[in-house]
């Protein structure tokens, strides 16, 4: 479901857009990927005539370029303290609302501000900008709001508004349309990207099939000027200053009015699941439709959430006073449910569906979804690199018939659904990322192992807000152990083997589960290493086994020969830490050229000390270790 959004000026999907694309430029990344300060007035426009000042607010916003890169945020004021910045899931960010600006600027004057911040790599900084001038827009104003108080749903609508006075192709503007309960139904793009409005624009339209009949919904205008920029202090992040005007009002549909109902409802329509077989391009056989559809109900920040709900609709719907079928929640904060699912057909109407919840009704008018033409499946292909990892899932559009299709325009966006063994992996497509029909490939913005995704869903929203989902199985692999032979072994000498593995949900877990290694040789049960020195000779058999995540596992006999040496075996002793510095004995036999080698991952080795040792012990100085947490060390004997 789409999630709600804060119905106040400077709310955040503004702020991350602004913040994405001022930021836009091939500098060295540090931690810290943009920081914020903007300054708002809010009006509300009651009729045709001029808005009414409703409010002011400060926003001050740091945004991270990855997870825990910055630990925390602080702003300080001209004149003021420092205010520390509450961390939320995607940055640091502080807002405050205020009466008038009059009070804003009380509290928070024009002048230089501070933004200080912690990085893991960056350490502290403190970087100033200048808000300054009361650059504020010239308050705007929506032109028909008349004709947007009885706006017809089925038909395109356009909102116009006065040409902002003094406001130029630099500043920027954005039109959100929200529904009663501030969840985002339209907004025009983003702020940098392709359509996206700046200060000279007059008009937005919405077009039809996009609201609902009988709604009251926020028509919402942004207008943004900035008056500081600064991408040098602090390289590799943008720092913004700015002044906002927001102005809203309300836009009324016709139809039977059916107030504003708790929570959120849409229809989901459903294809039959497709399959990557053992390959990574999804495959399906055609003609395809949609196999069921079922209602979705959500509702957030409610407490003592019931198990039940009912859902009734049009007699085309096949839902009459239906109990739902499935019910979930999320850490407790939200809750959805769904109706059973229904093909008998999975085409219901338009009209109104109604919701019990708690006892209560909730009323949703929906335009016809018309799903019967609206069936086009997303089929996925990935491309992987050799280290089995996603790097790009891109997509094609099938009619019903199997024909390669342009997107159609009745497509809002697309989402991208991974799930692996134990859930969601990875999402794509949500309110701070949307995917436009026209983009047919993604680049995962983290790590995804191919062989831990189960499936990929494949999802597109219409512009009504219904849903049409299909997902990808992949079939899974059987978890196998490749490693069929070992190296020879040499008593007393040092040996290191890493043992393969194939298929299963990664990572793994080594372990010898009969028989054992020869003396002086480990398995390592995260690496799948064999190391040590042996210190007898002969032919060892033993089984070895390999465990997924999941809990499958594996076994292989292995042998390994490990001839008699010349030479008696080698150890190390004495370790001592001190100064940075680590130092150790080596006790083997006079007159063998020895290579201490050292690593910090067990796969790269680099020679530290090569010696013709004259004595059956020596010590070995390592200088090097300051900055790590570990280090491994072998010795090679030979020429």
């Amino acid at each position: 479901m789409k999630k709600l959004l804060t119905p106040l000026i400077g709310n955040k999907i503004f702020l991350l857009s602004l913040l994405l694309f001022v930021s836009t430029r091939p500098v060295q990344a540090g931690d810290v990927n943009s920081y914020l300060v903007l300054k708002g007035q809010s009006f509300f426009q009651s009729d045709a005539g001029s808005a009414a000042a409703s409010g002011a607010t400060i926003q001050a916003q740091v945004s991270p370029n990855g997870f825990n890169f910055v630990t925390n945020a602080a702003l300080l004021p001209p004149g003021g303290t420092w205010v520390v910045l509450p961390a939320k899931s995607d940055g640091f960010t502080l807002k405050q609302n205020f009466a008038s600006v009059v009070a804003l600027d009380a509290a928070y004057p024009n002048g230089t501000y501070a933004v200080a911040t912690a990085g893991v790599n960056d350490g502290m900084k403190t970087n100033y900008l200048s808000l300054t001038g009361n650059l504020y827009p010239t308050t705007p104003h929506f032109s028909n709001f008349n004709a947007a108080q009885a706006v017809d749903p089925t038909l395109d609508f356009t909102l116009t508004w006065d040409a902002i006075a003094g406001a130029t192709a630099n500043d920027f503007l954005q039109i959100q349309i929200r529904d009663c309960t501030g969840n985002k139904v339209i907004a025009s793009p983003e702020f940098g990207k392709s359509g996206g409005l700046n200060g000279l624009a007059t008009a937005f339209t919405i077009p039809a099939q996009t609201l609902r009949s009988g709604m009251t919904y926020t028509a919402e205008m942004q207008v943004v000027r900035i008056s500081t920029f600064d991408n040098t202090s602090y390289p590799g992040a943008s720092g913004v200053a700015a002044y906002l005007d927001d102005l809203q009002m309300n836009l009324i549909t016709t139809g039977t009015q059916v107030g504003c109902a708790q929570g959120q409802f849409q229809l989901v329509f459903n294809f039959a699941s497709g399959s990557f077989g053992s390959g990574t391009t999804g495959t399906i056989s055609f003609p395809q439709a949609i196999s069921y559809y079922f209602a979705l109900y959500n509702v957030d920040n409610d407490t003592n959430y019931p198990s039940t709900v009912t859902f009734t609709g049009p007699s085309s719907s096949g839902l009459n006073n239906t109990t739902n079928s499935n019910v979930g929640s999320d850490f407790g904060t939200s809750a959805f449910y769904s109706s059973p699912p229904i093909n008998t057909p999975p085409f219901p109407g338009g009209g109104i569906y109604t919701v019990v919840y708690k006892g209560m009704s909730n009323n949703f008018n929906l335009p016809n979804p018309d799903a019967v033409n609206e069936q086009v499946l997303i089929v996925p292909s990935v491309a992987i690199d050799a280290s089995n990892v996603v790097q790009q899932i891109y997509w094609t559009y099938k009619s019903s018939s199997g024909a390669t299709i342009a997107a159609p325009a009745f497509m809002g966006n697309i989402e991208i659904r991974v799930e692996g063994f134990n859930g969601r992996l990875y999402d794509a497509g949500n309110e701070q990322n949307r995917i436009a029909p026209s983009v047919t490939n993604h680049f995962p913005t983290q790590t995804i192992i191919w062989t831990n995704v189960t499936s990929i869903g494949m999802v597109f929203n219409d512009l009504v807000g219904n849903s049409y989902d299909s997902y990808w199985n992949r079939t899974l692999q059987p978890l196998a152990i490749t490693t069929t032979n070992l190296p020879i072994a040499t008593q007393g000498s040092f040996y290191s083997f890493l043992l393969s593995a194939s298929g299963g949900n990664q990572q793994y877990n080594w372990s010898v589960v009969s028989n054992s290694l020869p003396g002086g040789l480990t398995l390592n049960g995260i690496t799948g290493e064999i190391s040590g020195t042996p210190s007898t000779s002969g032919n060892f058999n033993f089984i070895a086994q390999v465990q997924d995540t999941s809990g499958s596992f594996t076994n292989r006999v292995l042998s390994l020969l490990v001839n008699a040496g010349n030479t008696p075996a080698i150890t190390l002793s004495s370790p001592t830490v001190a100064n940075g510095q680590f130092r150790f004995q080596v006790n083997g036999h006079s007159g063998v050229n020895y290579t201490i080698q050292v690593s910090t991952n067990l796969i790269n080795w680099a020679a530290l000390l090569t010696t013709n040792s004259t004595s059956t012990s020596f010590k070995v100085l390592d200088a090097g270790v300051g900055g790590f947490s570990r280090r491994y060390y072998r010795v090679q004997t030979g020429p």
